[in-house]
C-alpha cells in the first residue's frame, strides 16, 4: 500500500511504523489472550480460535478505527504541514489496518494450530518456569476476582464512579495550572541569544560600548562559559548588535534555560534607549507569545494605531519584550558629485560609490581558514 500510495521509506513513513508497533501487537494479543483462555478451560484449539476471537472481535476493531478516525484527518490538512504529514498520517491507517486483519486471520489460524493445553501448569507441576506460571496466574484470578466484585458494586451503587469520575476531573485542572503549556517546548542547546537593538543613527563605537557592558554583565554568571559579540552584518545597521552566550550543560547548572533567560532579561532592564530581546538558539524574530497586526491603507494613521496599541501593550503587566516592527527611518547622506570634475580626473560616479561603500562597509577581500573553519578577511579603506 506504501508503494501503490507512491510514497518511499523515508522519516516520515518509519516514523509511522514506529508509532504503530504498539497497536500492530494489542490487536494480536487481546486475541491471543482470550484464545488461549478458553484452552486453558479445556475447549478444543480450533473452536477456541472461532469463539475467542468472536467474543473479542467488536472491542479489537473499536480501539483500531479509533486510531483511524485520530490519523485519517491528518492526511488531510493544507498548507505546507499537510505536505508533509500526508505520508505520516497515511502511513499509520495503512499499518493499522493490516494489524486489524491479522488479528483476524493469521492469528487464529495459527492460534489452532500451535496452542495447547499444558498439564499441570495449574497445580505448580514440574518445571520451576511452570510453578511461577502458576503461581503469577492465581494472582492475577485473585485480582480478577477482586475486580469484578468492585464492579459488581458500582453498577449497584452508580452515584459512586460518577462522583469519583467528577473529582478526578475537578482535580485535574486543578493540578493543569501547576503544569502549564506552551505551543512548543523549548529546547536547551545550551545557548542563549540576546538581540541589542538601539536607535537609529547610534555610532558604531555607542553599540560596541552597550553590547561591552551586556557581555561583562554576563561573563559574571557561572552558567556562561562563552560569550560572542556581533555588530551590524546582514540586514542590520551598527546600530545593532547579538550577543551569543554558550552556556554550561543542562546537567551542570542550576537554572533551566528559561529561568536563565528571565534572570538576564530584569539584568539588562536598566540599559537606557536600548531594546533587548532574548531568545533561543531555535527562536526566529517573529516567533513571539502573542503576535498583533494593525493594518491600513492609510500610513500616517497605521503608524499613529500602530503606536497606541505598542503603549498599551507595554503598559500590560506580565509581558516582556514588546517589540514593533515599525522602525524608525535611518539617517541618509546624499552625495552628488561633480560630474565635470569627476570627468576631467578619470573617475565615473560609479567608482566613486565604490569607494564609498568600501569605505564605509568594506570589502570581502578574501577567506582564511584554520582547523576546518573559515573566516572572511575584509579590507576597509580609509579616504581623507
Amino acid at each position: 500500500l506504501i508503494d501503490m500510495a507512491g510514497f518511499t521509506i523515508n522519516i516520515m513513513t518509519l516514523m509511522a511504523l514506529g508509532i504503530s508497533i504498539g497497536t500492530l501487537v494489542t490487536n494480536s494479543i487481546v486475541v491471543i489472550e482470550n484464545i488461549t483462555r478458553h484452552v486453558k478451560d479445556g475447549m478444543n484449539p480450533y473452536d477456541a480460535a472461532e469463539q475467542g476471537t468472536s467474543e473479542v472481535a467488536v472491542a479489537v476493531l473499536a480501539s483500531t478505527l479509533t486510531n483511524i478516525v485520530v490519523f485519517t484527518p491528518i492526511a488531510f490538512m493544507s498548507g505546507i504541514i499537510g505536505r508533509f504529514f500526508l505520508q505520516f498520517g497515511v502511513t499509520v491507517v495503512f499499518a493499522t489496518l493490516f494489524s486489524l486483519l491479522i488479528s483476524f486471520t493469521m492469528v487464529p489460524m495459527l492460534s489452532a494450530r500451535l496452542l495447547r493445553a499444558r498439564a499441570g501448569e495449574h497445580h505448580g507441576e514440574g518445571h520451576i518456569w511452570t510453578k511461577f506460571t502458576g503461581a503469577w496466574d492465581r494472582a492475577y484470578d485473585g485480582m480478577a476476582g477482586g475486580y469484578r466484585s468492585m464492579l459488581e458494586t458500582f453498577l449497584r451503587r452508580r452515584w459512586i464512579p460518577i462522583g469519583i469520575s467528577a473529582v478526578m476531573f475537578f482535580f485535574s485542572i486543578f493540578l493543569f495550572s501547576f503544569v502549564g503549556g506552551e505551543f512548543m517546548p523549548v529546547i536547551d542547546q545550551n545557548i542563549a541569544i540576546i538581540e541589542l537593538s538601539l536607535p537609529a543613527g547610534t555610532s558604531l563605537e555607542r553599540t560596541q560600548e552597550v553590547a561591552s557592558r551586556i557581555e561583562t554583565r554576563m561573563r559574571g554568571h557561572e552558567e556562561v562559559i562563552g560569550v560572542i559579540t556581533k555588530i551590524g552584518g546582514g540586514q542590520r545597521g551598527v546600530q545593532d548588535a547579538e550577543i551569543i552566550l554558550r552556556l554550561t550543560k543542562g546537567s551542570e547548572r542550576d537554572l533551566k534555560l528559561t529561568d536563565f533567560m528571565n534572570l538576564i532579561r530584569t539584568e539588562l532592564a536598566d540599559l537606557p534607549d536600548a531594546e533587548i530581546a532574548v531568545l533561543t538558539e531555535s527562536e526566529g524574530g517573529n516567533d513571539s507569545d502573542i503576535l498583533i497586526e494593525v493594518l491600513s491603507n492609510d500610513q500616517d494613521k497605521l503608524s499613529m494605531t500602530a503606536g497606541q496599541v505598542y503603549d498599551i501593550v507595554r503598559e500590560t503587566e506580565g509581558l516582556v519584550e514588546v517589540q514593533t516592527s515599525e522602525k524608525a527611518g535611518k539617517p541618509e547622506i546624499v552625495v552628488r558629485p561633480r560630474r565635470r570634475q569627476l570627468a576631467w580626473r578619470g573617475l565615473s560616479p560609479m567608482t566613486v560609490g565604490g569607494i564609498l561603500r568600501t569605505a564605509y562597509e568594506g570589502e570581502k577581500a578574501g577567506v582564511y581558514r584554520e582547523t576546518g573553519e573559515e573566516y572572511d578577511i575584509r579590507a576597509v579603506s580609509y579616504t581623507h
